[in-house]
């Protein structure tokens, strides 16, 4: 066909490359082997895509003469001559559903005269593109920030990206707030991403391995751990529940699938300390007069992760599998160690071989400084260790300000830094490129996930639990305001970390927001009442569905939102201050977040 049109589509010829993993792989005429119900079906596709990028590889037999070519419904190109030619689409693309339409081949009757093969879309580089962000909203997020840091938060920093474009990058603060002279935060500052660990280390391995049908979810977990996990229970009477009963106890174990333990439906306990050597397990406390029989070691090394692993076996249930939902760390060691066992690696290994590298991300890892990385290029979180400012005692436990080592106890002292629940860090770049995974399923040539293993695993879990799916956190019926904001849709997905740290992935919006910030760099406010509350926790900065509830006042508006954004300033001042404790000094964090606010005021 003659090309009678202003879109520049480059084309060039290029070789079939090995290793590939297509998007789609398109044969025509016949893609989808027509009857007379399905003959226009038959010639077109769609594709995920993004307004300015893509390409399509093209493979046409020898004896085909000529086609019609569309792109979004624009004849985009004269055929090449080459046997197989590259087409640069970008100038027809747009963000979401593409459609290719090849027609009229002549000779007609040919099998599989024109193959086409579809990429992934990617994150590109850089970008000028504003991806529809309100230059108001990132004012007033950056005044927010930036005054709560003035005021006493420690740091933060913010990737967004939006149709495949990076269209926001900042940082704020110290990477070790009690040190006044420590580095900033800047972009490539690592932070300890806690339980976010669980979605982009145990989640996506385990999504790549179903997607490869080397594991279902409704696989026992007996199957992969053997007798070992229901043979040998300790005989612990927990809180609150029903006297140990053996069998039960084993049938129980010997009924859990690996769909259990990622909806938290397992039925273990919230927080076992295996770590703790006076932690009671049976009261769930630490008690200086306590001996904790499922207590494994704490050096971190090789052997104390295979006794965590004896131990984790042994542990008793609260309750039977699928009966209740209760968040727990050990549904993810578990799955962890279920991973590491069929890929015949450790998670650190298997995350940068099948994700990371071919990625081509250098800044997400576990125990960064065994891989190339100083305390220096990490953002520290507790000051006195794990100590929570001297109310907990357990022999072993780390006293120094923690920087570039796993915050969390388990993963630090029971598995050697690398778990499948907590020990991941990142910058916020290379953890919102992982979430665009959430999107497309590939980047590039690599194929990751499938959409139905996407749309599995992000779905509700159950019809009475939409704010929950297989590991992944949904806004839902606006049921996680806190992580997600309230005007996210309900398919919006995520998970946020002790360490307050969020990541979030809207696929309404082909948005991904990763926001990490190191609110436990502070002291704990009160160590004897509320050991677990931080100094950094009372500031609107440590919210992380502050991000995405300002960001979308303004998406995709060209109006005036300052206005609404000065009047919810006023409201979110107002609150502030209704919400310092009675009697609480000039030098209490929640004083100071609502002078921070207040100060905003003033100046905005």
């Amino acid at each position: 066909m003659n090309s009678k049109y202003d879109v520049h589509c480059a084309v060039s010829p290029a070789q079939l490359p090995e290793h590939a993993e297509w998007q789609s792989v398109l044969s025509f005429p016949d893609v989808y082997r027509a009857n007379a119900k399905s003959l226009a079906m038959n010639a077109m596709a769609s594709y995920y895509g993004c307004r300015g990028q893509g390409w399509l590889l093209f493979a046409v037999r020898p004896e085909v003469t000529s086609f019609d070519l569309f792109i979004n419904g624009i004849p985009v190109m004269e055929r090449h001559a080459s046997a197989v030619w590259k087409l640069d689409c970008s100038a027809v693309s747009v963000n979401g559903r593409n459609t290719i339409q090849i027609t009229n081949i002549e000779p007609a009757g040919l099998p599989d005269a024109v193959t086409v093969r579809i990429p992934y879309p990617v994150v590109l580089c850089s970008s000028e593109d504003d991806g529809g962000l309100h230059p108001d909203t990132k004012e007033f997020l950056d005044l927010l920030i930036r005054s709560d840091i003035g005021h006493g938060f420690p740091g933060a920093q913010l990737a967004v990206i939006r149709h495949g474009k990076p269209v926001w990058h900042q940082a704020w603060g110290r990477t070790n707030a009690c040190m006044p002279d420590s580095p900033p935060v800047t972009e490539d500052t690592l932070f300890d991403l806690a339980s976010v660990t669980k979605m982009l280390s145990v989640n996506y391995l385990l999504q790549k391995l179903i997607t490869d049908e080397r594991i279902t979810l409704d696989a026992r977990v007996s199957d992969h751990l053997g007798d070992a996990f229901w043979s040998d229970i300790l005989p612990l009477q927990y809180a609150g529940t029903e006297p140990y009963d053996a069998q039960k106890q084993a049938q129980w174990k010997k009924e859990m699938t690996i769909r259990h333990l990622l909806t938290h439906q397992a039925g273990f306990p919230a927080d076992t300390r295996y770590h703790a050597r006076n932690y009671d397990p049976e009261a769930m406390r630490y008690d200086d007069q306590a001996v904790n029989p499922l207590f494994a070691g704490n050096d971190g090394s090789a052997a104390v992760k295979e006794n965590t692993i004896r131990m984790i076996c042994r542990t008793p249930m609260l309750y039977p599998p699928g009966t209740r939902t209760l968040y727990s760390d050990t549904d993810y060691m578990i799955l962890g160690i279920i991973v590491e066992q069929l890929l015949g690696t450790d998670l650190d290994s298997a995350l940068k071989q099948l994700f990371t590298i071919p990625l081509g991300l250098d800044h997400i890892t576990y125990n960064p400084l065994h891989n190339g990385f100083a305390k220096e290029d990490c953002a520290a979180t507790e000051f006195h260790g794990n100590t929570r400012d001297g109310a907990v005692h357990t022999p072993g436990l780390r006293t120094y300000t923690l920087q570039g080592e796993v915050h969390d106890e388990k993963a630090f002292y029971s598995m050697g830094g690398i778990s499948g629940h907590a020990g991941l860090f990142a910058n916020a770049h290379d953890a919102a490129v992982m979430g665009t995974l959430m999107l497309y399923g590939g980047f590039g040539t690599h194929r990751f996930f499938s959409r139905n293993v996407i749309d599995v695993f992000s779905s509700p879990a159950a019809v009475w639990q939409g704010n929950r799916g297989l590991g992944w956190s949904r806004s839902g019926d606006t049921e996680n305001p806190w992580y997600f904001g309230t005007d996210t849709g309900p398919n919006t997905i995520g998970h946020q970390g002790w360490t307050g740290v969020m990541l979030m992935i809207d696929p309404e919006k082909d948005l991904v927001i990763a926001y990490l910030t190191n609110a436990k760099n502070s002291p704990v406010t009160d160590p004897v009442s509320a050991p677990n509350v931080f100094d950094g926790d009372w500031f609107t900065a440590s919210g992380p569905g502050i991000i995405p509830q300002i960001l979308y006042i303004g998406l995709d508006r060209t109006d005036e939102v300052r206005p609404q954004l000065m009047s919810l300033l006023a409201d979110m001042a107002s609150q502030s201050i209704q919400r310092i404790p009675a009697g609480a000094a000039g030098s209490h964090p929640a004083v100071r977040n609502a002078q921070s606010k207040i100060s905003v005021l003033q100046y905005y």
